[in-house]
């Protein structure tokens, strides 16, 4: 099975377009809160987490960053 993965976190300018795409993939809304990514600031820049129980189609994620974060790995 596919994981959604960080591929490049010092990329990540914090614009959350993967936290509002995970909450309308996940939950059919657009919420900062309900999707299956969160991101946030950390000491050196923003940090990503993904809650890999979440079973869902993670291309459109992929696609969306505008920095290219994000990768798919076995």
């Amino acid at each position: 099975m596919l994981k959604l993965k960080v591929k490049n976190q010092r990329a990540c300018i914090g614009c959350k377009l993967c936290v509002l795409a995970s909450s309308r993939i996940a939950k059919n809304t657009i919420s900062l809160n309900d999707g299956f990514i969160s991101v946030y600031q950390g000491k050196e820049g923003f940090i990503i987490e993904i809650d890999q129980a979440q079973k869902t189609a993670y291309e459109e994620i992929i696609r969306l960053c505008p920095r290219n974060c994000f990768k798919l790995e076995e």
